[in-house]
């Protein structure tokens, strides 16, 4: 879950579809993604990943933390958790 939420390409690691540009395929690439891909109905959908990639970085890392509250280095478990976690923080 952790190494298709962290790449920037979690379609293409789900056979869901490849992120080039339609100038930058031919015709017989273009079949070729076609027939890798997996049908529309079994998509897992991206946002309910994260959604789920994120509680999951959650219940990881918050005794994490607190177990090393008084330490100097912090090691991080998820980087993109505490991202978000200091996102919320500001606002």
């Amino acid at each position: 879950l952790s190494e298709i939420q962290n790449t920037q390409r979690a379609k293409e690691l789900l056979a869901q579809g490849m992120a080039m540009r339609q100038q930058e395929r031919t015709a017989e690439q273009e079949k070729l993604e076609r027939a890798r891909q997996i049908p529309y109905h079994m998509h897992i959908n991206v946002e309910l990943m994260e959604c789920v990639y994120l509680i999951c970085s959650m219940l990881l890392e918050i005794p994490h933390m607190a177990s090393q509250e008084y330490e100097l280095r912090r090691r991080l478990l998820s980087r993109s958790f505490h991202y978000q976690l200091k996102q919320v923080r500001c606002n």
